[in-house]
């Protein structure tokens, strides 16, 4: 029996090239920002197939936040459990605040198990806390960054060389200015 009704998928604004295809047809384009409207016939058994690319993104961060970066890919914000990262959280002095990362220097996502199942886990370059006026001169070490409900993460914000780098966008729920 066929049922008529109409079903909206939302397309968060961060997520450029999504598709979305009904009973194996050719994708068709899901603008980003807006709700992609499905109104059809529908059969049972129909398919939606839907492909949301999800790439690693620095969102700017705010307020007490400001000069600093959010790491994320799709909905999953990434956060800093020391304990994960020895070579880097060594040093005394180490504070997560004031550790700056290379966004240019990010590497795709990896399966982690660590804070749950199927996890993902996200690699960066990055300096300890430190004197960074000389940060090209400083040596980077690898830092590994897990989902935000890792319990000992102890910061999802980072400072970065260039806060005005047009690889570091603002925020999805900030309307951007008219």
């Amino acid at each position: 029996r066929r049922v008529l009704f109409r079903s909206a998928l939302r397309i968060p604004r961060w997520c450029v090239g999504a598709t979305v295809s009904i009973n194996g047809e050719p994708p068709q384009p899901a603008p980003s920002g807006r709700f992609h409207a499905l109104r059809r016939a529908w059969n049972p058994g129909d398919t939606i197939d839907f492909n949301m690319p999800m790439p690693l993104r620095c969102v700017r961060g705010r307020r007490a936040q400001a000069g600093r970066v959010a790491l994320l890919r799709g909905p999953v914000i990434f956060t800093l459990n020391p304990e994960r990262n020895p070579a880097l959280t060594s040093a005394q002095d180490f504070e997560p605040r004031q550790m700056m990362i290379q966004p240019s220097e990010l590497i795709e996502p990896a399966p982690d198990d660590f804070v749950r199942p199927g996890g993902i886990s996200c690699k960066v370059q990055g300096w300890p806390s430190g004197p960074f006026n000389f940060w090209p001169f400083i040596p980077r070490v690898p830092v590994l960054l897990s989902e935000y409900p890792d319990a000992g993460g102890r910061a999802i914000y980072f400072l970065v060389p260039d806060e005005r780098a047009t690889s570091i966008v603002d925020d999805e729920l900030i309307e951007p200015s008219a």
